[in-house]
């Protein structure tokens, strides 16, 4: 067999072919690898956080480890207090067999107060599953400026969170998103 020389140019298109197959095979291996890290990101919890569990009411939600809840507190009424201990930033309230809708409209009246001017805007969101409404009402500071209410197992829940800052806003997000109903 005699020795044939491959043109230039085909060599050239030979050896570039290979370089993308191996540089196709590479950039798959590295996006699994990505991926598989991206799926078990879930799965571990952040440090510092705690879980609430109610077994009366049948919800477990988690909270940032450096809020405490205060001593109080009843399976009824959760009261999530800042690091110091004197501020209310979250407040959970379970109300037996009542319309959602209609405790909603009734507590937003509550709230009007015709000497000061609430821009007062509503939201549809659904946690674990079920519809609720999210209130974010300015100017109002009892129980904070944001509240959400949810009907869950004939119970009316109100999370009520201060969110007037970053971190008051990110602690309410928190709980929002791990709350979860076991029954």
């Amino acid at each position: 067999m005699d020795n044939q020389k491959i043109p230039t140019s085909t060599g050239a298109v030979i050896l570039i072919i290979i370089a993308i197959t191996i540089g196709v095979f590479v950039w798959v291996y590295e996006q699994k690898q990505g991926s598989s890290v991206t799926i078990q990101t879930p799965t571990v919890s952040k440090p510092n956080t705690k879980v609430y569990t109610s077994e009366k009411y049948g919800f477990v939600f988690k909270f940032p480890g450096d809020l405490t809840i205060d001593p109080n507190s009843k399976d009824s009424d959760i009261i999530l207090n800042n690091p110091l201990g004197e501020q209310r930033v979250i407040y959970i309230q379970i109300y037996g067999n009542n319309d959602m809708d209609k405790a909603f409209d009734e507590y937003l009246l509550q709230l009007r107060n015709p000497d000061q001017k609430n821009n007062v805007i509503l939201s549809n969101i659904n946690i674990d599953g079920n519809s609720a409404k999210k209130y974010s009402i300015e100017n109002y500071t009892d129980y904070g400026n944001t509240w959400i209410t949810l009907n869950h197992n004939k119970n009316i829940i109100r999370i009520f969170g201060d969110d007037s800052t970053q971190t008051n806003k990110a602690n309410l997000e928190t709980v929002l998103n791990s709350f979860v109903f076991t029954k």
